[in-house]
């Protein structure tokens, strides 16, 4: 099974509304083409999730931050998890 169909299943499974699991599987696909370099005829080679880690989801949400694409709430919980609520 593909990695999107298993993770519209699992969704599912945890009875999320379709809108949620259309979001996660957004992010999953930007997440993948940030990652994907380019072949030899010019297609994208991708790269599996599993062979991935903390300092490509790292330097993914680096570079969507740098751009101002994150949403506000993900700027927020670290602020909150460090125990300084950053003001809005």
């Amino acid at each position: 099974m593909k990695l999107l169909d298993r993770v519209r299943n699992t969704l599912r499974l945890r009875h999320l509304g379709r809108k949620t699991e259309k979001a996660y599987t957004q992010w999953i696909i930007r997440f993948l083409r940030f990652h994907a370099s380019p072949g030899e005829d010019g297609k994208p080679v991708w790269k599996h999730p599993e062979q991935m880690g903390e300092a490509e989801v790292r330097d993914f949400l680096l570079a969507f931050a740098a751009l101002g694409l994150l949403p506000p709430s993900c700027d927020r919980r670290p602020a909150i998890a460090a125990g300084r609520p950053r003001a809005s």
